[in-house]
């Protein structure tokens, strides 16, 4: 039996494969997909939250893994973006960590709905197959975001003094400039957050 893959990758491309499907029912399997490719992207910051803190295993309820989540980092709402320039050649390579969006949350969650039994006469009532279709639409569209980054977390502080930028890479992912170099540039936008007369603390953006 073909292997069954189970990253959010996975899921996300077996709901692309659904949602291109003209059975009713394959709207249903999508949601189910997009529902599970959430979940799974959320596991996954928290497999590269536990490198760094202690965090809670054997969670599944889509708000509790957001509040695990952001009990590790602080909250993003959009990409931030990390860039690195060659010292040699100067080319640049973009990396980013893409966070599961206060709108995809609500996706998931109104997706849940979906996925139970439903009567007969809702399934051919007006509008059902309609609001069925914008939602797993917009669930699709928020996970091929979420999944875009290859950062498990945003860049953190790390070193007695957070004086090292830390950053966590999906397995695999890591770019090879960063294998093969010790040293090189790097660009991170960020915003001042606060500041005293001895240190100020700034936000990736």
């Amino acid at each position: 039996m073909a292997a069954y893959g189970t990253t959010s990758r996975d899921y996300l491309a077996r709901a692309y494969a659904l949602r291109a499907s003209s059975r009713p029912e394959a709207l249903l399997y999508a949601a189910l997909e997009i529902r599970c490719g959430i979940e799974a992207r959320l596991q996954e910051y928290l497999e590269g939250a536990a490198k760094v803190a202690i965090v809670k295993r054997d969670l599944w309820k889509i708000r509790h893994l957001v509040r695990e989540v952001e009990s590790a980092f602080d909250v993003y709402t959009k990409a931030v973006p990390v860039w690195f320039i060659h010292p040699d050649t100067g080319q640049k390579m973009k990396i980013e960590y893409t966070p599961v969006t206060p709108r995809l949350r609500k996706v998931g969650e109104e997706l849940g709905g979906f996925l139970h039994y439903t009567p007969a006469h809702k399934l051919v009532s007006a509008g059902f197959i309609e609001r069925l279709t914008k939602i797993v639409d917009a669930g699709i569209q928020g996970l091929a975001f979420a999944t875009r980054g290859t950062l498990l977390g945003p860049p953190s502080g790390s070193g007695p003094k957070n004086e090292q930028i830390r950053l966590m890479f999906e397995e695999g992912r890591m770019p090879a400039l960063l294998g093969t170099r010790t040293d090189g540039k790097l660009i991170l936008r960020a915003i001042l957050v606060s500041k005293d007369h001895e240190r100020a603390i700034l936000k990736p953006v």
